[in-house]
C-alpha cells in the first residue's frame, strides 16, 4: 500500500478556480501552470508518484511543491529567488537593450575593399608594393 503524504492540500472553492485558470493559461509561464496542475491533483488526493508520472516531474520536485503549497497555499506557485550574485542591470535596462536589439532598423552597409582601392592594412602616403625578396 502506498505512503500517503503528511502534507496535505486543500482549496477553497475560488482558489480552485484560479488554478484551474491558470493550468489553462496559455499566457502563463510553463513553470506556474505546472504548479497549478500538481496543486490541483493534490488536492484531489493523488499520490506524489501518480503526480511525478503523470506530469513528467522528479517525484522529489512534487514533495517540495506540496510541501510549499501545505504551508504557503498559493504564494507558492510564485518562483523563488535563485541563488548567486544579484542582477547587474533591472529589469527596464534588459527591456531597453532587447528594444534596441530587435528594432526594424536597414542592415548596416559594409565597405569591402575592392582590387582598385588600397588596402586598410597598408600605410598610407607612399605606397609601395610589398616584396618577400631582398
Amino acid at each position: 500500500m502506498p505512503a500517503h503524504s503528511p502534507f496535505t492540500v486543500v482549496w477553497d472553492k475560488n482558489q480552485r478556480a484560479t488554478l484551474k485558470q491558470l493550468a489553462h493559461s496559455r499566457t502563463a509561464s510553463l513553470q506556474r501552470i505546472q504548479r497549478a496542475e500538481v496543486a490541483l491533483a493534490a488536492a484531489d488526493g493523488a499520490s506524489n508518484a501518480a503526480i511525478a508520472r503523470s506530469h513528467r516531474l522528479h517525484i522529489a520536485t512534487v514533495r517540495r511543491w506540496r510541501k510549499r503549497f501545505h504551508y504557503e497555499g498559493m504564494a507558492a506557485l510564485n518562483d523563488r529567488r535563485k541563488p548567486g550574485r544579484p542582477r547587474r542591470y533591472g529589469p527596464e535596462v534588459h527591456l531597453a537593450i532587447v528594444a534596441t536589439v530587435t528594432s526594424a532598423k536597414s542592415a548596416p552597409t559594409v565597405n569591402r575593399p575592392t582590387s582598385q582601392s588600397p588596402s586598410p592594412l597598408l600605410p598610407t602616403g607612399s605606397q609601395k608594393p610589398l616584396s618577400y625578396r631582398s
